[in-house]
């Protein structure tokens, strides 16, 4: 670890810009994250159709292991949450649905704008990255939201005004 806490962090980094992404879809950010740690498959560059169509075979409902991931990035917000209370940053959020909707180009002249560089994307500029989610994890995610209606209305209140922080 480079940096043991986010004091001395921050004693280097002070003056910087802060960028927050966050994940609207928290739900989908947990199914997301268990499956990875499930099967192995992280990021979309490192698969091919037949490969996913494998991950999402041994990928099984389980809610008490989406919760967990849920929890843990919960954590990790309230955690990014107190550490900008306490320092008086106010970083630039914005969520990872608006970030894949608009495109390489379009982030990349964004992040220019935002840390007053020229706009300097080249025209055109394409991610190689793709959401690994499949139906498998849209279906997964539409059932827990159904059988966890009260313990995620609990987590869209905690949430909603840090989501309301996002630009986009």
């Amino acid at each position: 670890m480079v940096f043991d806490n986010a004091d001395r962090f921050l004693r280097y980094f002070r003056n910087a810009h802060y960028f927050w992404l966050l994940r609207r879809d928290i739900v989908a950010q947990a199914i997301s994250l268990a499956k990875m740690v499930t099967t192995g498959l992280g990021h979309s560059t490192q698969a091919d159709v037949a490969t996913i169509d494998r991950q999402d075979r041994l990928f099984s409902y389980d809610s008490s292991l989406i919760w967990r991931w849920l929890d843990l990035i919960l954590a990790e917000e309230r955690g990014t949450t107190a550490l900008l209370q306490r320092s008086g940053l106010t970083p630039t959020a914005f969520s990872y649905e608006g970030m894949m909707a608009r495109g390489a180009e379009v982030m990349a002249n964004f992040l220019a704008t935002e840390l007053g560089l020229p706009e300097r994307a080249k025209p055109g500029l394409q991610s190689r990255h793709a959401p690994l989610a499949t139906a498998l994890n849209r279906d997964y995610a539409a059932r827990f939201r159904r059988e966890e209606v009260q313990g995620l209305q609990a987590v869209d209140a905690e949430r909603a005004s840090w989501l309301a922080s996002c630009r986009f």
